[in-house]
């Protein structure tokens, strides 16, 4: 499946408007078992003239196959607020969706994780961007993100 196929089982799955997702992390790290895994949390845009959005804590993590897109759901115990962010910038975004391309290609074991270790380093530069973000998904891939961060 395509990264945005898999995003859009994960979006379906989240089963709300004003829920948006992160960038996918592998369901597990090194071995994934063919999955990757959305954290699914609220957005609602702020009224500051500027494109800004109030989140909050992830209330869901969605796991998806890569292979057959089937999908599961964990409800979690989040919704308060967390902060504030903007919109990605349009060069960050771009590196993001190749980063997922690549952490899919990976999952799915057409790609070494060496070999897209360059590709996959934007998601060091998105946590560092959006430290609203970075708390919350490295609790969820922790050792995903210290192999990110050992590599940059």
């Amino acid at each position: 499946m395509t990264p945005e196929e898999l995003r859009q089982r994960a979006q379906e799955a989240a089963a709300e408007d004003l829920l948006s997702l992160y960038p996918p992390s592998p369901a597990a790290w090194p071995d994934a078992g063919g999955k990757v895994a959305y954290l699914a949390y609220h957005a609602e845009p702020l009224p500051t003239g500027r494109v800004r959005y109030a989140v909050s804590r992830p209330t869901r993590r969605i796991v998806v196959s890569v292979a057959d897109g089937s999908v599961e759901v964990e409800h979690m115990a989040g919704g308060q607020g967390d902060g504030e962010v903007g919109e990605l910038p349009p060069t960050l975004r771009q590196r993001l969706d190749t980063a997922e391309a690549a952490l899919i290609e990976v999952v799915a074991g057409a790609r070494s994780p060496e070999d897209a270790r360059e590709d996959l380093g934007a998601y060091v530069s998105w946590l560092n961007a959006y430290p609203v973000f970075a708390a919350q998904y490295e609790a969820f891939a922790r050792e995903f993100v210290a192999w990110l961060r050992a590599g940059s």
